[in-house]
């Protein structure tokens, strides 16, 4: 089977997309899904007034220092590259 056009419908819905960051402060590396961070500000859908919570010193990262893990190759090689 070969797929000749596909819909748009397999678009990754912003709220389920997956980041991987590495903490600064005490280097704990971690995943997370876009709906389990926080937005400050008010509201203009900019990236960079979207932040997490370190889950082990509780330092706030902000989202655009985290990477984007757009497909499972993506995270696994995240998950190669902190091993």
């Amino acid at each position: 089977m070969e797929i000749i056009i596909q819909r748009n419908r397999h678009k990754v819905h912003d709220l389920d997309r997956k980041y991987g960051c590495e903490c600064p402060n005490c280097g704990t590396v971690f995943s997370f899904q876009k709906s389990e961070s926080m937005y400050v500000g008010n509201y203009s859908g900019r990236p960079n007034l979207y932040v997490v919570a370190c889950p082990n010193c509780c330092k706030i990262i902000n989202l655009t220092k985290c990477t984007w893990l757009s497909s499972k190759e993506d995270a696994g090689k995240f998950l190669e590259l902190h091993k």
